[in-house]
């Protein structure tokens, strides 16, 4: 099939799933506990999946030349073969249909695994690929249980790809048994795993306070802190803890627990009661790690699901359980700090997101990405990385620019550093071309 006819099924399924909009919150509402606000949002970015990844195709169709004197060379992409996605629950519609149609409009035939947890959002999406008339057999829907259906998918010898999103341990897992070739398979399995984080919001002392409070509490609290991006720690400075901790914690204190359907809803049920068990074990456990500054009270909710009410804790050493492990619940950790700066053994523990620095605020580690309300350059980052171009990039340039320029004909090295989306130095991309060397010799 042509890669504008693969498209054209995305911008299709956009269509559909713009007209089901409401219908498609009102299933997550009703299946996955995620209030109306929410809900929504996971529909939309749906929709811009299928917008974007069919205009990606478009664009990368045509294959690219990539031409050197005496060379003829141009580059174009093949589809990979089967893949299995197996999605989480706390984005039901958007990740199950990223990772899928990212693979179909590539060309690759998909099985759709969604958490079992969610399996009628996931279904909802199969309807919308039915009614796109997708070919027979590229779409493949299969629920079940993840401990049962997930080994399966993942060692099947026919699979080629497996995209996965969901806890470090079971990504983990899907890697080691990705890596063993099985009796019948063809091809090195590739693996896209989307692991947990322990995110961190890290408050400089000169940060807008009321800015801070509602980014963290947003963050924190949303779909009851059940999302790889929630805030789970709070890194703020000593002569400002304790003012920030005292608005935090009435900030909190305004949240509103409710059933998911409530359009007040601030803070709705967890996912199940497997996982409410688990957050209240944690909160439980967290009361012997640090003090615990606020417990809020989920009242008669207790006898209509499994509601967890916010919690904030402070006064937590840095290298608690509570301070390092994922909790996926409405739990809040506030450290101080005098000094921060990165850990090396940090990324060697937890090193599943290259793209994120972890953080040290007193001995002890962390892990996860983090972001920063300041107005002036963070002061954890080092010197190297506060700026593209910086002291790293000048020595790297005069460097470079030595090697190359030790003879005759002399070049030009030019440097774009390179920056990811937190605004860090990544790398030095080097582009080199002939100039005419200067009349004598010299520079």
């Amino acid at each position: 099939m042509e890669p504008g006819r693969r498209a054209q099924y995305l911008f299709d399924a956009a269509r559909v799933l713009r007209r089901r909009r409401f219908e498609l919150a009102a299933w997550q509402v009703y299946e996955c506990g995620k209030p109306w606000r929410e809900a929504d949002a996971d529909v939309a970015e749906t929709i811009d999946y299928c917008e974007f990844y069919g205009r990606e195709m478009l664009r990368l169709a045509a294959p690219r030349r990539r031409d050197a004197p005496a060379k003829r060379t141009s580059i174009s992409t093949k589809p990979a073969g089967v893949t299995a996605v197996i999605a989480p629950w706390n984005f039901p519609m958007a990740i199950l249909c990223g990772m899928a149609t990212a693979a179909l409009v590539t060309g690759n035939t998909v099985v759709l695994k969604p958490a079992e947890q969610s399996c009628v959002v996931g279904a909802k999406l199969m309807e919308v690929f039915e009614e796109i008339a997708l070919p027979p057999g590229v779409a493949n829907f299969l629920p079940g249980v993840g401990e049962e259906v997930g080994p399966v998918l993942v060692e099947h010898p026919a699979v080629a790809v497996i995209a996965f999103t969901g806890s470090r341990a079971v990504g983990l897992n899907i890697n080691r048994a990705a890596a063993e070739p099985r009796p019948g398979q063809e091809q090195v399995k590739r693996v896209i795993a989307e692991m947990g984080g322990k995110n961190a919001v890290v408050v400089d002392d000169d940060a807008d306070l009321d800015e801070a409070v509602h980014g963290v509490v947003a963050s924190a609290f949303g779909y009851a802190g059940q999302k790889c991006s929630a805030c789970s720690r709070v890194i703020v400075p000593a002569g400002l803890h304790d003012a920030f901790l005292a608005r935090l914690v009435e900030a909190t204190r305004s949240l509103k627990v409710a059933p998911a359907e409530d359009p007040g809803c601030t803070v709705g049920p967890v996912i199940d009661d497997e996982a409410q068990a688990r957050i209240l074990r944690t909160i439980e456990q967290g009361k012997s790690q640090g003090r615990l500054v606020y417990a809020g009270d989920v009242g008669a909710l207790a006898q209509e699901g499994c509601f967890v009410a916010p919690h904030v804790f402070a006064d937590v050493d840095p290298s608690a359980p509570l301070a390092t492990e994922e909790i996926f619940g409405p739990v809040l950790t506030v450290l101080r700090f005098r000094r921060l700066r990165p850990v090396a053994g940090d990324r060697q523990r937890h090193g599943l997101r290259p793209d994120r620095r972890p953080l040290l605020a007193q001995p002890g580690a962390h892990r996860g990405g983090e972001k920063t309300f300041s107005r002036r350059q963070p002061v954890h980052q080092p010197q190297d990385h506060r700026r593209p171009g910086g002291p790293a990039a000048v020595r790297r340039f005069q460097d470079v620019r030595r090697r190359l320029q030790g003879g005759r004909p002399r070049l030009f090295v030019a440097i774009r550093p390179a920056a990811d989306y937190h605004g860090k130095y990544v790398a030095a991309r080097l582009r080199a071309r002939r100039r005419p060397a200067p009349e004598g010799g010299g520079e």
